[in-house]
């Protein structure tokens, strides 16, 4: 997908789309030395330079418009939202060109990315997939960056050497951005069930009070003992779990919510009930990865029969 060089054109590093996220990592890199510039559609915006210069502070940022943007810098970073990644890449391909490197950033699928590269690759400029494992509102410059595809080594020292925590993860496209999407099924899924249980327990008049019982619950142990024994411990106790979850979603019902998670939760515990679970684990499991690899089969063999 193209060559990266890069030394002719110096440090130069351009942001399409000046949110947080690119404004935290300009920050670093220019220290670091960097030269930054950015496009943003609030350019475009009556009083859109003045914004962004406010945007952007004390740090020097030149806000060009798209084509002059790209022309003048070495590599490109898309931090946009995940719906317009694909089109903001189709906007910047024609504009590439052999040397530069495009980096997306975006919270993607490994579809999507796999679309943005095969759109860049005609440019001869050469394509990485980033995904940002950490929240960047949280963990700052520090957040750990995984690159993907044939030049994400290159480009993680590049940008390493710039302050940001990047390392290459694989030289396929896909691989990081899979990584990324599993682990927001984690991280979503886990900020989704403590919203929908806060909102429960205000309505109950016990927010503070739970608050206690879940922080008390998640100190008193480490994160590596407690989800192996949840995980583990499903092999046994599944079926006793999926009936008190029937009693949790009426509680929250009763409370006047719609339980959206705790429904959810309640139709896994069924499934495992179907998968035949209990039968494979008599005595319980003595291993997370047993429970886990049995019932990656058991999805397997239900889906081969749809």
């Amino acid at each position: 997908m193209g060559t990266v060089s890069g030394g002719e054109l110096g440090p130069g590093i351009g942001f399409i789309g000046y949110g947080a996220v690119a404004s935290t990592f300009a920050r670093a890199m220019a220290a670091r030395g960097a030269r930054v510039s950015a496009y943003d559609l609030v350019l475009e915006e009556e009083a859109g330079q003045e914004r962004l210069a406010r945007r952007a502070g004390e740090m020097d940022v030149q806000f060009l418009p798209l084509d002059q943007m790209v022309a003048s810098v070495a590599y490109v970073l898309s931090t946009n939202a995940a719906d317009v990644a694909l089109t903001v890449a189709e906007e910047c391909a024609p504009l590439l060109r052999p040397g530069q490197v495009y980096l997306d950033l975006n919270s993607t699928s490994p579809q999507v990315k796999r679309q943005i590269g095969h759109t860049v690759a005609p440019s001869g400029a050469g394509f990485v997939e980033g995904a940002i494992l950490d929240a960047v509102g949280a963990a700052g410059a520090g957040a750990q960056i995984l690159l993907g595809g044939p030049h994400a080594a290159r480009v993680a020292e590049a940008l390493c050497g710039l302050g940001l925590n990047v390392a290459a993860f694989s030289d396929q496209i896909g691989a990081a951005s899979t990584l990324k999407m599993l682990r927001s099924v984690f991280s979503k899924g886990l900020e989704a069930l403590l919203i929908e249980c806060l909102v429960a327990a205000r309505r109950a008049g016990l927010q503070d009070a739970l608050w206690e019982a879940l922080t008390e619950t998640m100190r008193g142990t480490s994160f590596e003992a407690q989800a192996d024994n949840w995980v583990r411990t499903h092999a046994s106790a599944y079926e006793r779990r999926y009936h008190e979850m029937v009693q949790v979603e009426d509680t929250l019902r009763d409370l006047g919510l719609d339980p959206v998670m705790t429904a959810a939760t309640r139709a896994l515990f069924a499934r495992s009930c179907d998968l035949g679970l209990g039968d494979a684990f008599p005595e319980g499991a003595g291993r997370m990865d047993a429970v886990i690899a049995f019932l990656e089969r058991q999805l397997g063999k239900t889906d081969a029969n749809k």
